[in-house]
């Protein structure tokens, strides 16, 4: 993936409520850019039998990317090419782009994904946020972006509050860097729209 600022939400395994599309006083701060959301299968599972809602339904109906991060969440080095295949079928996301398990990557790894048809898109900054919890550090990391990048945050971390996300906007902004806005089409323009399942080889901004 090229072209844009991406940030991927990460590591979303335990059904955590995650508001960030259904909360009105947060929608404001946040529907006008796109990110890329990574649930498992497990999570979306424990998310409809809570909640009610299909989360990755939910995501893309919001103009926000979806793609797969196995179904559980285990590292997927130990296991066979087969093995890592099953992984990424079942309750997880169908689609064409997935997140390795912890970024973590071999030869049965990327067999897996190559059986079933996927390509494998991870980040290229991490923040970190799962280990510092500290929402000016998150900021600051991701705030330190380039073009192009895609920036790993967690749902649960400091990232997404919505003065973190005006944050790291205007530092962006200041360099001239701008994030990728909500799905729009392939023009960009007009309201926003449902993405599709199948991600396109390049994320329209």
């Amino acid at each position: 993936m090229s072209g844009g600022h991406y940030v991927h939400w990460g590591d979303i395994r335990e059904g955590h409520k995650i508001m960030w599309w259904g909360s009105k006083k947060n929608n404001a701060a946040r529907a006008v850019w796109a990110g890329v959301l990574a649930p498992t299968g497990d999570c979306i599972s424990s998310f409809k039998s809570r909640y009610g809602v299909v989360l990755e339904a939910l995501a893309r109906a919001k103009g926000q990317w979806v793609i797969n991060h196995s179904i559980s969440h285990p590292d997927l080095r130990p296991l066979c090419c087969a093995q890592s295949g099953k992984q990424l079928g079942g309750t997880g996301v169908h689609t064409n782009f997935g997140r390795p398990p912890y970024g973590a990557i071999d030869g049965s790894v990327s067999c897996g994904y190559n059986s079933r048809g996927m390509a494998i898109w991870t980040w290229s900054r991490d923040t970190k946020d799962w280990e510092t919890k500290s929402k000016s550090i998150t900021v600051s990391r991701a705030s330190a972006a380039v073009c192009g990048d895609t920036v790993l945050m967690h749902m649960q971390g400091q990232g997404f509050a919505p003065d973190s996300l005006r944050q790291i906007k205007a530092n962006l902004g200041k360099r001239g860097i701008g994030l990728c806005r909500a799905y729009r089409g392939s023009d960009g323009t007009g309201a926003v729209l449902r993405t599709p399942v199948r991600l396109p080889g390049s994320l329209p901004c």
